[in-house]
């Protein structure tokens, strides 16, 4: 299935249009035009894929009042504004409001249209991509999060030597844990790093590390893991119902 955008040329000039959409057609692209401002406006709110080839000087309208008109429609789409020549203040103008690249109208336009539509379809792709990706680290991020949250134990991912708490679950942050302060400041709440604390030698040894200690009297069975070279997990249980009376290390 081709989801490339339908490319939506807006130009009053009814013989340049349809050079413009025969050209781009040669390139193997679908065309809409329309000679109006207004047209374009409907056939954008009927179809949100497309990129607008924009003319600024339009019988009704100019582009700056197509875009913002778009924009309180909450229906902007990807755009390059065409100018005449000697209107480059237009173009930075239009390029401010979001323009993906402006043309300007001279001899060379014809075949200059289809280099830049292309050039901008690899970067809405590209930018797609991206967004996509971004959305899948989000949506990763809040399942990890989610099963830290279920876990029945304090857990917190720390950077090395800084110490800083890059996350926390809900046990923890119950506890004073503050994502981004030291770990020793908030859950620990101490100005120096816990004497209890196997951080040192797991960075030093690379193995995970265990002890049970006891904190402002409650006893804690608890675990250091490396995860990478940028973070290790700490994760520590409430024992001290299974172990009344004084603990001790390992």
């Amino acid at each position: 299935m081709d989801e490339r955008p339908l490319i939506l040329i807006v130009e009053d000039d009814k013989g340049l249009n349809h050079l413009m959409q025969k050209r781009l057609r040669r390139e193997g692209l679908g065309t809409e035009s329309a000679l109006y401002g207004k047209d374009a406006i409907s056939k954008i709110l009927l179809h949100s894929n497309m990129l607008m080839l924009l003319d600024y000087s339009l019988p009704d309208m100019n582009g700056v009042q197509l875009i913002n008109e778009l924009k309180e429609k909450r229906c902007e789409i990807p755009f390059i504004v065409i100018t005449g020549r000697g209107n480059e203040e237009i173009a930075v103008k239009m390029m401010k409001l979001g323009a993906k690249e402006y043309l300007i109208k001279d001899p060379s336009l014809l075949d200059m249209i289809p280099v830049i539509v292309n050039k901008v379809m690899k970067e809405i792709e590209i930018e797609k991509k991206l967004a996509e990706a971004e959305m899948m680290i989000q949506e990763k991020s809040y399942l990890n999060q989610l099963i830290l949250d279920r876990m029945p134990c304090v857990i917190l991912l720390i950077q090395p030597h800084t110490r800083e708490i890059i996350a926390a679950n809900t046990a923890a942050v119950n506890l004073g844990a503050v994502p981004g302060r030291k770990c020793h400041e908030t859950w620990g709440r101490k100005d120096e790093p816990c004497p209890w604390c196997k951080a040192p030698i797991l960075w030093e040894t690379g193995k995970e590390q265990h002890s049970i200690f006891e904190a402002d009297g409650t006893t804690w069975d608890a675990y250091w893991v490396p995860v990478d070279d940028n973070m290790y997990m700490h994760y520590a249980f409430d024992i001290s119902t299974c172990m009344p009376g004084d603990s001790s290390s390992s």
